[in-house]
């Protein structure tokens, strides 16, 4: 009895040392078909020309379809990528590190805590444009600790916003229509 105790306890000690493995997740994403389009902050960026050599690594990855480098509104180095459904924070943290640059940690969480919260609260922008202005009325994201609790909260007041504003929200789908064509033929 004593040795199946003993090995039970092995087991979950062993079990619970690999466990501890730090998990990513990106914060600010969108679902795009049979992926997401996600945005996050990068530190120790040093130049233009070195955000764009990560930016050709982050595309030629096989799950990675389209990208950009941008300066976001409080001058952050920050990247949009459109993924499928298999690449994760992790991997993409591992292209970031090839270049000594890492995830700023104000939007991507590691095992569900942002470890670099912003001070106030921020507003998730609308369609997966930093440039684009929402609606006055749209919700604000507001940050706690508890992140699943604030994700659950913006989209609950998104749908009832988009309910109760269906004219506000086709126009702005039908500009973000307008702006991807745009986007595809230049």
């Amino acid at each position: 009895m004593k040795k199946i105790v003993l090995l039970f306890l092995g087991i979950l000690t062993f079990s619970y040392l690999f466990s501890q493995e730090k998990k990513l997740e990106f914060v600010e994403y969108k679902s795009k078909g049979d992926g997401y389009t996600i945005y996050f902050n990068v530190a120790n960026l040093e130049s233009e020309e070195q955000a764009q050599l990560i930016l050709k690594d982050l595309l030629a990855e096989n799950g990675i379809s389209w990208g950009r480098y941008f300066k976001s509104g409080d001058n952050r180095d920050r990247f949009q990528l459109n993924i499928d459904s298999k690449i994760t924070a992790n991997y993409i943290q591992n292209i970031l590190l090839t270049h000594n640059v890492d995830y700023d940690y104000s939007n991507v969480s590691v095992n569900g805590v942002i470890l670099n919260p912003p001070d106030k609260p921020v507003a998730i922008e609308a369609m997966g444009s930093p440039e684009r202005k929402l609606a006055d009325d749209f919700p604000v994201f507001e940050r706690t600790e508890n992140t699943e609790q604030d994700i659950e909260n913006y989209r609950a007041k998104k749908d009832k916003w988009i309910e109760e504003n269906p004219e506000k929200y086709n126009q702005e789908l039908k500009e973000l229509e307008e702006k991807n064509k745009w986007r595809e033929n230049n």
